[in-house]
């Protein structure tokens, strides 16, 4: 164990193709960042690669040009306050999306969305 001071954590920001799914990594990213430009329809979230930590935390910035309806992976998980995330907002806006991995339950857990940038 070490203690930081006056460290700065630049986090692993890594641009992934532009398709009709995506795949973060846990292992190589801390930031998935997609630019998004595939004709309205559905984008595909698949369960991330790699070999996540309790607790890690992802995050997701897509811009999509045009609206995407999402199909998510078996291993995402919803709270109550946030049912479902159904679609992204389209118009070339830039939506954030937050995840952590919940090793106990086998999960990747939808933390929190903030839209239309």
């Amino acid at each position: 164990t070490q203690t930081l001071t006056n460290k700065r954590v630049t986090p692993r920001v890594v641009t992934v193709a532009d398709a009709t799914s995506l795949t973060c990594n846990w292992d190589t990213m801390d930031v998935c960042d997609q630019a998004n430009t595939q004709a309205t329809g559905t984008l595909t979230m698949v369960n991330f690669a790699g070999t996540c930590t309790d607790g890690q935390v992802m995050r997701l910035r897509l811009k999509s040009t045009n609206v995407q309806t999402f199909s998510w992976g078996n291993a995402f998980r919803f709270g109550t306050d946030i049912p479902s995330m159904p679609t992204s907002t389209g118009a070339t806006k830039t939506d954030h999306f937050g995840f952590t991995c919940n090793t106990g339950a086998a999960t990747i857990d939808f933390l929190s969305v903030t839209r239309g940038y």
